[in-house]
């Protein structure tokens, strides 16, 4: 077992370091769709395949797309892995020079969480809403404004920390996956 994860973890770097954007992408990807199946089998939730009421466009959608998890897979694959990588990249060059302490993961720590945290929740709530959950869009905005600084808040009681570990930590280049695998759980 030690052997396949040790081949696995070295596989990952490789690849990470020859197309990090795919990777970051592919990873971010196969852990929401595996955080979506977990959620499911923990909760004993039956997957859904009804779409009544749903904007045409999900109608349109291949079979294939129409379940939970290959939408969370979507969206991994096209804003969460790609975003994580760049954001990553930005903050460091904003930070570029400035000395490794805890007093500069801090500011990081207050930058990602005012700014990016924010962006990363609108994006998952307009995501879920309209295309996993097919809501027309003025229900969405409706459960947007009804929920958004609630799902901030509980989101602030756990990023923080993570995000601190994070910048404090973890090499940049694996702390898109670090923040993958937090989310998981």
């Amino acid at each position: 077992m030690a052997s396949i994860m040790a081949y696995a973890w070295s596989q990952y770097n490789y690849h990470a370091g020859h197309s990090p954007v795919r990777t970051k992408a592919l990873t971010a990807a196969s852990l929401s769709a595996l955080s979506t199946v977990l959620a499911r089998w923990l909760t004993s939730e039956t997957p859904s395949e009804n779409t009544a009421g749903a904007p045409e466009l999900l109608e349109k959608l291949p079979a294939w797309f129409q379940s939970r998890s290959a939408k969370m897979f979507a969206f991994g694959l096209l804003f969460a892995g790609p975003s994580a990588h760049y954001w990553n990249l930005w903050i460091e060059e904003v930070f570029k020079g400035a000395p490794a302490s805890a007093l500069t993961a801090v500011k990081k720590v207050f930058l990602d969480q005012v700014t990016y945290g924010p962006l990363c929740n609108f994006a998952a709530m307009a995501f879920i809403g309209l295309l996993v959950e097919g809501q027309p869009i003025r229900q969405w905005q409706r459960t947007l404004k009804q929920t958004f600084v609630t799902t901030q808040i509980k989101g602030w009681k756990v990023w923080p920390l993570a995000t601190l570990i994070n910048y404090k930590l973890i090499p940049v280049d694996l702390r898109p996956l670090f923040m993958n695998l937090v989310a998981l759980f």
